[in-house]
């Protein structure tokens, strides 16, 4: 193979990872109110509660608290539900 092709095709593969390096440390900022509406549909799906039986709040040593009537989730700052506290069907 020729230098020169060598050389363009190790330039592209470079490109090509520091392409998909920024892709994939870039990540969109987690809203709250987009967290807290998840949760809120998770709770309605698996109790059949309302979404007016649920409040947030910042959380002690973790991002939100949602509290339901019938449940307790502990949300992290990356919007993953840490925990659930009360029933679950």
């Amino acid at each position: 193979m020729p230098a020169s092709v060598r050389r363009v095709l190790f330039v592209l593969c470079g490109l090509a990872g520091v392409a998909g390096f920024w892709l994939g440390i870039r990540r969109e900022p987690l809203d709250e109110s987009a967290a807290i509406v998840a949760v809120v549909g998770r709770y309605v799906e698996e109790t059949g509660g309302v979404e007016t039986d649920c409040v947030a709040r910042p959380g002690a040593g973790v991002w939100l608290e949602v509290i339901c009537t019938r449940a307790r989730y502990t949300v992290t700052r990356r919007g993953v539900i840490a925990r659930v506290e009360g029933p679950q069907t």
